[in-house]
């Protein structure tokens, strides 16, 4: 599986460098797992994956990817983009959305780079919470 790594605004596959020859310095928080594993994460959930990665401020963190959880009795298993575990403080679940989000009666939107716009089946909260 290729991995992708944002550095400025450059996005490099694992075959190109490492992650360590791009970032010049060592993780912080503790990624579990340690890279992205699937090849079709969103490009802002890559950048979110990095940011938590490379960031000083979150030394002593714990950020769980992708978190694959039980199966619900409203539908299939349910999955978070990331779980971060700030010992101290409390543990914080996102739900990364890419693009410009707007909701007008009710109804959610998402629109990419190419201002292509989506309806979500969900908002952000509920999907967040549901899972």
């Amino acid at each position: 599986m290729r991995q992708r790594v944002f550095h400025g605004d450059r996005l490099y596959s694992h075959t190109e460098l490492t992650i360590a020859e791009i970032e010049g310095e060592h993780p912080m928080a503790k990624m579990i797992p340690s890279r992205i594993l699937d090849e079709n994460v969103s490009t802002a959930e890559a950048k979110v994956f990095n940011l938590f990665k490379s960031d000083p401020k979150t030394k002593g963190w714990t950020v769980l990817h992708s978190l694959g959880l039980a199966r619900r009795e409203a539908g299939p298993y349910g999955e978070i983009d990331f779980v971060v575990i700030i010992p101290g403080e409390g543990i914080i679940c996102l739900e990364v959305k890419g693009g410009r989000l707007t909701c007008k009666d009710g109804i959610w939107r998402s629109k990419d780079r190419h201002d292509k716009v989506f309806v979500l089946k969900k908002s952000p909260f509920i999907q967040s919470r549901d899972s």
